[in-house]
C-alpha cells in the first residue's frame, strides 16, 4: 500500500488575536515570510476540522461547543517541522515584542484534527511561547 500525503493549506487560525494585541506585528511579518494566511476563528468555529477552516469554510452547524480558556491561541497549519519551517515561524513570532505570556501555539498535524483541542491547549503539538 502507498501512503498518499495530503497537503494541509499554510494557514494560522488566530484565536482572541487580532490587530490591537501586543504582538500582532509579528504575527503579521511571520505570515507574510512563510506565505500562511491568517484566520481569525471564534468561539464557534472550535469544533470544526482546521483544514476547513483553513480553506474558509465555516464550521459545520452541528459543530460541539466545548469548553475553552479565555487565553489566545495560534493554531498552525501546513508548515512543516522537519524542515525547520514551523520552528522558524514559532521562533519569528516569539522574537518580537508583546508576546503574551499565556499564549498557545499548535501545529495541525493530522488530517482531519478539530481546532478545539489544539485551542484549548492539548498537548497536541502545542507549545508555550512563553517557555519555548
Amino acid at each position: 500500500m502507498k501512503a498518499r500525503i495530503i497537503r494541509e493549506p499554510r494557514c494560522a487560525l488566530l484565536w482572541r488575536i487580532d490587530e490591537s494585541y501586543p504582538n500582532y506585528a509579528a504575527i503579521a511579518r511571520a505570515a507574510r515570510q512563510y506565505d500562511v494566511k491568517l484566520r481569525p476563528v471564534a468561539d464557534g468555529d472550535l469544533g470544526g476540522i482546521v483544514g476547513e477552516l483553513c480553506a474558509g469554510r465555516p464550521a459545520p452547524a452541528f459543530a460541539p461547543l466545548i469548553a475553552v480558556p479565555d487565553r489566545p491561541a495560534i493554531i498552525i497549519s501546513g508548515l512543516r517541522h522537519d524542515t525547520g519551517e514551523l520552528g522558524g515561524f514559532v521562533d519569528m513570532i516569539k522574537g518580537g515584542r508583546g508576546v503574551h505570556p499565556g499564549a498557545q501555539y499548535g501545529h495541525a498535524h493530522q488530517q482531519g484534527l478539530d481546532a478545539g483541542p489544539a485551542a484549548a491547549g492539548a498537548e497536541h503539538g502545542a507549545r508555550n511561547c512563553a517557555g519555548g
